[in-house]
C-alpha cells in the first residue's frame, strides 16, 4: 500500500522509420496488413531519405518517438538489417550513445558486415555500449 517504488512493466517498441512492406496508405492513413502490399508505403533509398523521411509527417512522428525511446534510462536498442548508411538515423545513433545506460545492439549477416557497420557508423573508437554480433 506504501509502495514508494515505481512498477514499470517491461515494453518494447518497434519502430520502422522507412516502412515497411506490408504497410499501405489508404485515405491518408497507413494500413499494417498480414501480407505484402501492393504500393508498400516506405522511403525508397533515393540519397535523398532525410527529406522525403521529414515531409512525410508519419515517418517524422515515428522518428520522434524513435529519438524519444534513445532518451530513456536503461534501454536497449536492437538494430536489424540497417547498415548505417542513412545519415539522418545515423545521426540519431550516435548521438544517443551519449546516453551511458543506453545499450546499441546490432546484427550482422556476415562477419565482414562489422567492418562495413563501423566504416559506415563513422566512428574511430567502439563505445562501450555499442555492439555488433555477427555470425
Amino acid at each position: 500500500m506504501n509502495d514508494n517504488y515505481i512498477s514499470e512493466i517491461p515494453s518494447i517498441s518497434l519502430i520502422k522509420p522507412h516502412g515497411s512492406m506490408n504497410w499501405s496508405e489508404q485515405n491518408g492513413i497507413i494500413v499494417i496488413g498480414k501480407e505484402v502490399a501492393q504500393t508498400p508505403k516506405i522511403v525508397k533509398p533515393t540519397g535523398i531519405e532525410e527529406r522525403d523521411t521529414y515531409l512525410d509527417n508519419h515517418y517524422y512522428e515515428m522518428l520522434r518517438v524513435f529519438q524519444l525511446e534513445l532518451d530513456k534510462p536503461q534501454s536497449v536498442l536492437f538494430i536489424i538489417g540497417f547498415s548505417f548508411q542513412d545519415k539522418h538515423i545515423k545521426k540519431m545513433v550516435k548521438r544517443a550513445l551519449q546516453n551511458s545506460e543506453l545499450l546499441v545492439v546490432t546484427f550482422g549477416y556476415s562477419n565482414g558486415d562489422k567492418n562495413v557497420f563501423l566504416s559506415n557508423f563513422d566512428i574511430d573508437i567502439m563505445p562501450r555500449n555499442f555492439r555488433i554480433y555477427t555470425r
